[in-house]
């Protein structure tokens, strides 16, 4: 159990097929990967996710022995918030002629932009789950598997109020 200093991490990866774009491409397996170096930190963890990835999930979390990992499956993430969706998608057949940059996926990809929204969906239903009173998201792809933070055993750690390494 955590004290009250304790900081339980959120997290999400829905696929969106972003493995198939001409740009910005990376597979569900690449973004597995980013997870899997920095998913060593001892915080609680909270990851929403398909039922699919979270066997994948668990399996990282667990070969770091850490069983404090909550995955929650979430069978198709439209259902969510289909009316936001639906706006989005409107918005990304419409708006890219106006924009300076129409092929970025914020302008061009309504799914993309629709599961960074579920980011604050995700919060929410964390704050009522937690064994924490403090939360903080963390993107499942977080530092690219290493571009800023090369070493995984950086992430050995408990991030957060009295953070401390190995602890």
């Amino acid at each position: 159990m955590a004290d009250d200093t304790s900081i339980t991490l959120v997290t999400a990866f829905f696929p969106i097929g972003r493995g198939d774009w001409s740009d910005s491409t990376r597979s569900d397996q690449k973004y597995l990967d980013y997870f899997a170096h920095w998913a060593r930190m001892r915080n609680d963890l909270i990851v929403y996710t398909t039922p699919e990835i979270a066997p994948k999930v668990e399996r990282i979390r667990s070969d770091f022995g850490r069983a404090n990992t909550t995955v929650v499956m979430i069978d198709d993430h439209a259902t969510i918030d289909p009316q936001l969706l639906a706006l989005m998608r409107s918005t990304a057949r419409t708006y890219p002629p106006y924009s300076l940059f129409p092929d970025k996926p914020e302008v061009a990809k309504a799914e993309y932009d629709y599961v960074m929204a579920l980011k604050y969906w995700c919060m929410q239903q964390a704050a009522a789950t937690a064994h924490t009173e403090h939360l903080a998201w963390i993107d499942f792809g977080f530092d690219h598997g290493g571009t800023l933070y090369p070493d995984p055993e950086f992430f050995d750690m408990r991030g957060g109020g009295g953070a401390s390494r190995k602890t």
